[in-house]
C-alpha cells in the first residue's frame, strides 16, 4: 500500500472507531415467571429469551422456584439502546433470522430424550439476539442472529456439565449455564453466544433416566483498538522511514 493511500485508511480506521462508544454493556435480565404445567419441556415452548436494544446474549441458565415456577436468567450485551456499536465492539451490524424444524415420524414425545440433537444457532460470525421453541407440524426453533466482528468463534463443542434425571422431568435442565462466564477485559471485550445444542441420552437400555447436557459455541470479540494501534504503530514506522522530498 502507498504511503498516501494508506495514510487515508488509517484517517478512515481512527474516524471510524472513534465515532461510536468504545465499550459494550452488560446486564442481566429475566423473563416472565410462568407456572409448571405439565413438568417436561412442553413448558419452555413458546417462552422467548430476548435482548431488547438488538443486544447479544452472552448467556442464559433455566431457573426454578420452590413454588415450581420457572424463567430463564440471562445476559446481553448492548442492550441497552437501539444503536449500532461501531466502536472497538462492533455488533448488530446485520439481522438474520433462524428457524430450524425437528420432526418424527413419530409424532412430537415429551420425552426429554425427544430434545435430542435440538439446535437453536446462529451463523459463524453472529450471535443471538433471542430464541423460541414452538409446536407446528413438528418441533421448531425460532432464532434472531445479529452480525458481529469475532476474532475467534468456537465450534459445537463446549459441553456443560451433565445432569441425571427422569425422562419424563426437565430437572436435568435447571440451574446449567450455557455459555462463557469470562470477564471481559481489554483484550477480549466480549463473548457472544452463537448458539446451543440439546444432548439427552439414556443412561443404560434397563433404566428411565437420561443424562442430559448442553453442547454451546460462542464467539470472542474483536478489539478494534488493538487493529488502530497496529495501524498507528506501522503509521509511524513509514513516516520515519519515509525519504520522499515534497
Amino acid at each position: 500500500m502507498k504511503f498516501g493511500a494508506f495514510l487515508q485508511f488509517l484517517i478512515i480506521v481512527n474516524c471510524f472507531i472513534n465515532s461510536k462508544t468504545q465499550k459494550l454493556d452488560l446486564d442481566t435480565y429475566y423473563t416472565d415467571k410462568l407456572p409448571l404445567r405439565y413438568f417436561n419441556y412442553f413448558d419452555l415452548l413458546n417462552v422467548q429469551v430476548y435482548c431488547p436494544g438488538r443486544g447479544v446474549l452472552k448467556n442464559f441458565v433455566l431457573r426454578r422456584d420452590g413454588s415450581n415456577n420457572f424463567w430463564y436468567e440471562y445476559q446481553c450485551y448492548s442492550s441497552l439502546n437501539e444503536e449500532v456499536d461501531y466502536g472497538e465492539p462492533i455488533i448488530k451490524g446485520l439481522t438474520l433470522t433462524s428457524n430450524h424444524t425437528f420432526s418424527s415420524s413419530w409424532g412430537i414425545s415429551s420425552n426429554l430424550n425427544f430434545l435430542n440433537d435440538f439446535s437453536i444457532d446462529c451463523w459463524a460470525d453472529y450471535g443471538l439476539n433471542s430464541f423460541r421453541i414452538f409446536k407446528n407440524n413438528g418441533l421448531k426453533s425460532n432464532t434472531i442472529c445479529k452480525g458481529t466482528k469475532p476474532s475467534y468463534t468456537t465450534p459445537f463443542n463446549i459441553a456443560t456439565e451433565p445432569k441425571k434425571c427422569n425422562s419424563n422431568s426437565i430437572d436435568c435442565l435447571f440451574d446449567v449455564r450455557v455459555g462463557v462466564t469470562d470477564e471481559e477485559n481489554d483484550v477480549n471485550i466480549g463473548y457472544p453466544l452463537r448458539g446451543f445444542k440439546y444432548i439427552v441420552q439414556y443412561e443404560s437400555s434397563y433404566s428411565n433416566n437420561v443424562i442430559a447436557y448442553y453442547l454451546f459455541s460462542y464467539s470472542k470479540l474483536r478489539n478494534m483498538k488493538i487493529v488502530r494501534d497496529s495501524y498507528k504503530q506501522k503509521f509511524e514506522q513509514l513516516r520515519n522511514s519515509n525519504t520522499q522530498q515534497n
